[in-house]
């Protein structure tokens, strides 16, 4: 049980610093410690070393796009202007197929 508890928490804690760096201010202002209330060597400390590892790269390219916020905007607006594109053909076919004005 315990092992599924800090699964679940740490699962949270990746989906939080997967977050739009739209939304993102300063955080995290200083180094983020995760704290895994095992010893040593355990399995639970194990897969949170692993997982830290593991996010290690996500962490560096949100860095990144944070130090150049007008490139951000830039990739949303693209990808806005794409998707816009796609919906109106999609909804265009859908309004054919079932006959609608």
């Amino acid at each position: 049980m315990r092992i599924l508890l800090l699964a679940v928490t740490l699962v949270l804690a990746a989906g939080a610093l997967a977050q739009p760096a739209t939304e993102a201010k300063s955080w995290p202002s200083r180094a983020i410690r995760l704290i895994v209330p095992f010893p040593p060597g355990s399995s639970p400390d194990l897969i949170a070393r692993i997982l830290a590892e593991k996010l290690a790269p996500f962490r560096e390219r949100r860095k990144e796009l944070e130090a150049k916020p007008e490139r951000v905007r830039e990739a949303l607006r693209y990808g806005e202007e794409k998707a816009r594109a796609i919906a109106s053909r999609t909804m265009s076919e859908v309004r054919e197929a079932m006959k609608l004005p």
